[in-house]
């Protein structure tokens, strides 16, 4: 066997220390740019199952950017058993309101009713509203994942004015 010699070691201990040192290095501006997101909005496109398909953006406070319309990307949303999955209905303004607002609304100011969803609701309204929008939330870091199993899925339809009557407002 052969042995390695006086020269050989001082050649060979500072370069695996300059390799080690250069990871660390690395590692550290990797993680430190390292985009997270626990959110995902956007539009349903299809319904497979318990898989949803949806195109939009991830969205993270750290780094707005991400939300960019050159951003859009498609993901799988898997409704589990573990999945928070709701129905947001909103309900538009009837046309005399919109008339004294020149016709402006905010949605997060619209009346809404939230329920437990399942996959046959979403079926169901996707008959009437052929792109919902949804939000996924999870507690693992989803950005740039394809598939996404959240712990809450929301998806939002609007609903005509006469809906109103069902909530009492």
């Amino acid at each position: 066997m052969a042995s390695i010699n006086l020269n050989q070691r001082l050649i060979i201990i500072p370069l695996v220390g300059a390799v080690i040192v250069a990871g660390a290095i690395w590692f550290f501006i990797a993680s430190r740019n390292r985009i997270v997101s626990h959110e995902f909005v956007g539009s349903i496109t299809k319904v497979e199952g318990s898989l949803i398909y949806a195109t939009g953006v991830f969205k993270s406070s750290e780094h707005p950017e991400i939300t960019a319309g050159d951003r859009v990307v498609e993901v799988q949303i898997i409704i589990g058993p573990d999945t928070e999955f709701i129905k947001t209905t909103l309900i538009r303004p009837t046309q005399e309101e919109l008339r004294k607002t020149d016709y402006i609304f905010y949605p997060d100011q619209l009346a809404k009713e939230q329920k437990n969803a399942t996959i046959e609701d979403l079926l169901y309204d996707m008959k009437f509203y052929p792109h919902p929008e949804i939000t996924v939330k999870s507690s693992k870091n989803i950005f740039n994942k394809s598939k996404i199993t959240p712990d809450q899925a929301d998806y939002r339809i609007m609903a005509v004015p006469e809906f109103r009557s069902r909530l009492g407002t």
